[in-house]
């Protein structure tokens, strides 16, 4: 059939076929109609490229969209450019591609980074805000929110989508002089460029940022660890540092994290369990690898707890926290307590998490097996135990850990009574464990660092004044 306009109302005057059915032009080779059961027609078009024996299928359009003469024009440019070797229908579709990739990078510019920044915050923040209504603790995502305020936001400023280029964030990891913040800054980096790759995909821009980050420098100086001699000076310093100093005597004892220190509560604490002894229950929203832990309490942290009176002033309410902050908070100003307790013991470059390398350490030393150490540290199996034990090894050992930690407090406290006998003083009774004056609370004076002198702006010829002897 000749394709023409006529031609094509007279075949859209027939009935509807049950198939589909095509009619070829009897002039241009390879032009033809296409008449669905639906009734719709189309122009299509067979060809083949000079040097590929591969036959193609074009539909050129619809019909009454496009006029037949059109459809011809267009079945005519496709079939010259074919036989020039030349595709049309793909430089068509790579130069539609080509569009809709610009068009989605121009989009990508309009959209600021700190819009995406935003978005990331305000669901960090609301998961801290669900971990604290849980009583699980929320430093991790208090420190990136931290990190995300003062080194990510302000590197990028009003960089756009489309014009940033993520290599600046490796730049700004290997810029950081701390292995701890390069570390947790990393962490921000991958948590916030998944944040983007979901919400750019939601958007329907997929974006593609790096996914890993090597980092020059080490995690830090994981190795240190304290002696028997300095983290007896430490323990003596905490003394005169009130509620926040027998809280570094109980991490010291008991060799926790600062973050379950001080949320330790009076409620958790049992002392009259006749089976394990007394010990501290952590929930599993309090630890670091979220499960439950017993903590079993030497006789010396018992007597702690039983020193340590609640806090209650007109201010603070009452709370069931043991080492609870102004107005019943968890404690908070760890940087001030550092510098005080470590000038008052006469140690410097150093952290409280060392106290807890310093436990197992010396109970390694002292012949203790290191999983029963480990257990007191209440890592995760996969993080401490390699191969088939970390998957089997769920014993809880508390009658173990019991004998280690006993042990821990009789060899710290010798040395206590070896420097206190250097300076005259008795030795430590047993029972009391040197809780046997009353507490005072006391507070930590913030150093603060002198300012600089600041050179006065020279005065104009004016109103200059001659100097008087």
């Amino acid at each position: 059939m000749r394709i023409n306009k006529r031609a094509i109302e007279d075949l859209d005057r027939q009935p509807l076929p049950e198939t589909r059915q095509v009619f070829w032009d009897d002039k241009l080779a390879g032009f033809g109609l296409r008449r669905t059961p639906k009734g719709k027609i189309a122009y299509v078009l067979k060809y083949r490229v000079r040097g590929d024996v591969r036959q193609r299928f074009e539909t050129l359009g619809d019909w009454p969209a496009m006029l037949p003469d059109d459809a011809r024009a267009e079945a005519e440019e496709f079939r010259s450019a074919a036989s020039r070797g030349r595709d049309l229908a793909a430089e068509r579709d790579a130069a539609a591609k080509a569009e809709r990739q610009a068009a989605l990078d121009e989009s990508r510019r309009a959209i600021p980074i700190t819009e995406l920044l935003d978005g990331w915050r305000a669901a960090t923040q609301a998961a801290l805000a669900s971990r604290i209504a849980a009583e699980q603790t929320g430093s991790y995502e208090r420190e990136l929110l931290r990190l995300e305020a003062q080194i990510l936001r302000p590197s990028i400023g009003a960089t756009t989508v489309g014009a940033f280029d993520p290599a600046q964030f490796k730049t700004l990891l290997a810029s950081q002089a701390s292995a701890s913040t390069a570390g947790n800054l990393r962490s921000l980096i991958l948590r916030f460029s998944a944040h983007v790759s979901e919400e750019m995909d939601r958007r329907g821009m997929p974006i593609s940022w790096p996914d890993s980050y090597k980092l020059k420098k080490g995690r830090g100086q994981r190795w240190q660890r304290y002696t028997l001699d300095e983290i007896a000076r430490l323990f003596i310093a905490a003394g005169a540092f009130g509620r926040r100093g027998a809280l570094l005597r109980f991490m010291i004892l008991t060799a926790c994290r600062k973050s379950e220190g001080v949320r330790a509560k009076r409620s958790r604490i049992v002392l009259d369990d006749a089976v394990v002894g007394p010990y501290w229950l952590q929930i599993g929203g309090t630890t670091k690898n979220r499960q439950e832990h017993r903590v079993p309490l030497s006789p010396a942290a018992v007597a702690l707890l039983r020193w340590l009176p609640d806090r209650s002033t007109r201010t603070t309410p009452e709370t069931d926290l043991i080492f609870s902050g102004r107005g019943g908070k968890v404690m908070s100003s760890w940087s001030d307590l550092a510098t005080s307790v470590f000038s008052a013991a006469g140690i410097a470059g150093r952290t409280f998490h060392d106290f807890r390398r310093t436990v197992v350490s010396v109970l390694g030393d002292h012949g203790f097996d290191a999983v029963v150490t480990d257990k007191l540290l209440n890592h995760a199996a996969s993080s401490s135990m390699t191969g088939v034990m970390a998957v089997y090894q769920r014993a809880e050992m508390l009658a173990l850990q019991r004998q280690a930690i006993e042990r821990w407090a009789e060899l710290l406290f010798a040395e206590i009574d070896r420097q206190g006998a250097a300076n005259g003083k008795p030795q430590i009774s047993r029972e009391t464990w040197g809780f046997d004056v009353p507490f005072e609370e006391a507070r930590i004076r913030r150093l603060v660092q002198p300012r600089r002198a600041v050179a006065a702006a020279p005065r104009s010829s004016g109103s200059r004044r001659r100097a008087t002897s």
